[in-house]
């Protein structure tokens, strides 16, 4: 008994991992788009309470890590596909561009230092942009349509940045409250009209901060470190 709790306990976070992916099919039925918002939700969610229960429980290991990034690349691709699809056909085919740069960054953390490198934007701040378009134009009755093209182009390059991202406003909440507070000001945003504004705000100004800022503060360092060696 004692040996099989053992094992459970080891196991949260991976099952948190699975969970995160379950209700993918959802969006497939016929009409299934309708619970994208939902979905995403419940996604960000898990994938933030596999990495706390690993990490709380020091139950971290290789096999948890890389099951992390295969349910991340799988949910996180489908995502774009699926909004893309929406969108239109144009923007469907341009979806390719947004999924490799997914998969890139993947298959980079599957085979280098895992989810500990520190540099560009994540995958999930992709969705969670996204997510908050998607809200936005619930909200406020607008086209997603371009503003999803712009997120879609910066995050494509943002993802493979060899740059240090570290203002993002999810990568600054650590601690449990703080990664609960962000999800509730997701939530906030999916439910009230005057909350999303803000939260997009916040979210957006904190990722354009860390795309301007980071790459000079690399170059300076790199400039910094080519004079130390000459």
């Amino acid at each position: 008994m004692a040996a099989t709790l053992n094992m459970g306990r080891k196991n949260l976070a991976n099952v948190a991992s699975i969970l995160g992916i379950l209700p993918i099919p959802l969006l497939f039925l016929p009409g299934g788009y309708r619970y994208v918002v939902p979905v995403i939700m419940f996604n960000l969610i898990m994938d933030d309470l596999d990495g706390l229960l690993a990490r709380r429980l020091s139950i971290g290991s290789k096999f948890g890590s890389n099951l992390d990034n295969v349910c991340d690349v799988m949910a996180h691709s489908v995502f774009v596909l699926l909004i893309c699809r929406e969108l239109g056909t144009e923007y469907l085919v341009f979806s390719a561009i947004p999924v490799s740069a997914v998969l890139l960054r993947i298959a980079y953390r599957l085979t280098t230092a895992g989810p500990t490198i520190d540099m560009g934007t994540g995958t999930n701040e992709l969705i969670r942009h996204l997510f908050l378009l998607i809200v936005l134009a619930s909200h406020f009755g607008f086209d997603p349509a371009p503003y999803a093209l712009a997120i879609l182009a910066l995050h494509s390059v943002s993802m493979l940045c060899f740059c240090k991202m570290p203002w993002l406003l999810r990568s600054m909440a650590r601690t449990i409250p703080t990664i609960a507070l962000v999800n509730l000001a997701l939530m906030a945003a999916w439910w009230s009209p005057k909350a999303a504004p803000f939260v997009a705000v916040a979210f957006g100004a904190t990722y354009l901060f860390s795309v301007v800022v980071g790459p000079v503060q690399w170059a300076r360092a790199k400039g910094h470190g080519s004079q130390v060696a000459m």
